[in-house]
């Protein structure tokens, strides 16, 4: 049965170099950012509305998303409930980090998200969280 297989050659991989081919440069993005290279951070950010409720969000550009939401041009939920203060904005390094933190505070109870705010800023928002919380 010997005669089916052909006769392996020891030297077939090695008997000739492979070609060199010329460097390739690397590909053009056509303007788009690489995906992988993150140049600015993303914020997570928690605003306080009109009617004291809490809407929590991300961005790469808080100046520019604040005056959405005050035009009412922002999130279908801060639409009829402007104008909006921010209570509080962090940063994280992507995009995924900041999802993640987003639906973390979203899952919080209010008074969980609350103590959480006067946490990360004692002094500064304690007539903003007064009114929140409907305290005098």
């Amino acid at each position: 049965m010997s005669f089916l297989k052909a006769p392996r050659d020891p030297s077939f991989p090695f008997e000739k170099s492979p070609p060199v081919l010329p460097p390739v440069a690397p590909p053009a993005y056509c303007g788009r950012v690489d995906p992988l290279i993150q140049t600015e951070p993303w914020w997570v950010y928690v605003l306080r509305c009109s009617d004291n409720s809490l809407y929590c969000g991300i961005t790469k550009d808080l100046e520019r998303r604040l005056g959405q939401h005050n035009a009412g041009t922002g999130a279908r939920y801060t639409r009829g409930r402007g104008p909006v203060a921010v209570l509080h904005s962090w940063t994280v390094p992507a995009r995924e980090a900041a999802l993640r933190e987003e639906h973390a505070f979203k899952a919080l109870t209010r008074k969980k998200k609350l103590a959480f705010l006067k946490e990360s800023n004692p002094t500064g928002l304690a007539g903003l969280l007064r009114d929140c919380t409907g305290a005098a």
